[in-house]
């Protein structure tokens, strides 16, 4: 930091606080976006030239400004800074194959026969959307254009690059009445083919190994422990019907999830068995299967819930109006606001089956849901399900 920068903070009243040397973790932010950049220039650059690591870096940067954050409200940092949301049309993918054509003011006299375009390959973006950044390979150089006829294959071949490009010296030349910037890349051993290594035969001495193949361990393998549960305990996806649940590994865990469901039915009153009426319409069931999780990605419990299949119901005899017993934000604010004026503390709690206490004035028949269903039974609903 220069004299200037430190007189401007002793102006401003600002102390200047050094972090020590060779201590990242002291600026742990920066360092993980700055490796958070470098993966995805590693990525970028795959089949390119090392010496394009300048461009992938600006690229992986280019693109992180139009990808919504979490830490800035979901949004985009693009979109914090201009007030708008930024374009994605433009955006291709990294290394794809393109022809770049030649203005008049570039083709060599005489050559009215030979080809307009050259090969390139899009290593970039600029400010405008309409322009694009593309390495010309025979030219080994980085031209701005919009000019461009794309294709569909992507990333040069390594047969067609050298072993260790090396960015030696960068020329910048801008000829007049043109808006083409071209940038002149050097590479080790550029004039020279690329040849595939060669290797020699290897000679091995003493006896040769036994054919029966390498010997394998005979420990005994357990699923690794996260948090204190074992992975085999969550499934890789909630089943969608009764028979993918009892059918599963976890069967024990949601038959006893759908044998607390039917449990807190009775428990509340929501419903009464009773015989199957006549003339009266029977509103379907399901099960709907979830696994409940904490905060931190722990499991906290399976769940199973038995729903009515609303789209059964006969209007006017099963229903008239169509509501939810839920809370408005409205009222939740209102609760916050007078906890925060009396300095109260508020406290938050599940209650289990709360959508179960509104009573139901229409007779409402169910049938029971697979596993609990009884041929002449069906259930008479209390309060809403």
């Amino acid at each position: 930091m220069n004299a200037a920068m430190l007189t401007l903070l002793d102006k401003q009243g600002i102390v200047h606080d050094l972090t020590p040397a060779y201590s990242h973790e002291s600026n742990g932010v920066a360092e993980r976006y700055n490796r958070t950049i470098i993966t995805a220039a590693r990525s970028l650059l795959t089949g390119l030239p090392m010496a394009l690591w300048a461009e992938a870096i600006a690229t992986a940067v280019y693109l992180r400004n139009r990808i919504p954050n979490r830490s800035i409200g979901k949004t985009t940092p693009y979109e914090s800074l201009y007030n708008k949301k930024p374009s994605i049309n433009h955006l291709r993918p990294y290394g794809t194959k393109c022809f770049v054509h030649l203005p008049e003011e570039k083709r060599q006299p005489g050559t009215k026969l030979l080809a307009r375009a050259i090969e390139g390959y899009l290593i970039g973006y600029t400010s405008s959307d309409k322009i694009y950044r593309v390495y010309v390979l025979s030219q080994h150089k980085v031209t701005e254009t919009q000019q461009i006829h794309w294709t569909n294959k992507t990333i040069i071949p390594l047969e067609t690059t050298t072993m260790e490009p090396l960015l030696a010296e960068t020329t910048y030349a801008k000829d007049k009445g043109s808006t083409t910037t071209t940038t002149t890349i050097y590479e080790k051993d550029s004039s020279l083919p690329y040849q595939k290594p060669t290797h020699s035969p290897l000679h091995v001495t003493g006896p040769l190994p036994d054919k029966e193949g390498p010997r394998k361990s005979g420990r005994v393998t357990c699923p690794p422990t996260y948090f204190g549960r074992n992975t085999k305990e969550m499934p890789d996806e909630d089943p969608t019907t009764y028979r993918q649940a009892v059918n599963s590994s976890l069967k024990e865990r949601w038959t006893s999830a759908m044998d607390d469901e039917i449990n807190a039915l009775k428990k509340n009153n929501t419903l009464d068995i009773v015989d199957k009426p006549t003339g009266r319409n029977i509103v379907g069931t399901k099960w709907v299967f979830k696994t409940k999780k904490n905060p931190g990605g722990t499991l906290e419990r399976f769940r199973a819930r038995a729903v009515a299949q609303g789209f059964s119901q006969a209007p006017g005899f099963d229903f008239e109006d169509t509501v939810a017993p839920v809370i408005r934000y409205e009222s939740l604010r209102l609760l916050l606001a007078i906890c925060a004026r009396n300095k109260w503390r508020p406290r938050q709690f599940d209650v289990k089956s709360a959508f179960l206490y509104g009573k139901l004035k229409e007779e409402v028949y169910m049938r029971p849901p697979p596993g609990f269903s009884d041929r002449d039974k069906v259930w008479k609903l209390n309060r809403c399900i």
